[in-house]
């Protein structure tokens, strides 16, 4: 697989383990919100959070060892798989990744 797919992958993972949304403080919202809105997560902050289901999903799916196992044995990558060494890139984004730590 290619290297950028991997780090993109690790990334979107910490998104969803620590989402950022800019909410306002309640009262600020002018016009109605409606539940099948795109905006919905405005009135219900906890609609926007992504980190129950998303360290559930990493357990269930045994995501968080796959991430260890890419530590400890990394794949080549490159065009032709030719680049044997670890991407220091990927391992740091994974080791910062909570995902690992929820295994441990």
């Amino acid at each position: 697989p290619e290297i950028a797919v991997r780090r993109k992958t690790v990334f979107l993972l910490n998104a969803l383990l620590f989402p950022t949304s800019s909410v306002p403080p309640s009262g600020s919202l002018r016009e109605p919100i409606h539940d099948n809105s795109h905006a919905a997560h405005l009135s219900n902050p906890d609609r926007a959070s992504t980190s129950t289901l998303t360290a559930s999903a990493l357990k269930t799916h045994n995501i968080s060892t796959a991430l260890v196992q890419a530590l400890t044995s990394p794949l080549p990558y490159g065009e032709d798989g030719d680049i044997t060494e670890p991407d220091a890139n990927f391992e740091e984004t994974v080791v910062m990744s909570p995902g690992c730590s929820i295994r441990i």
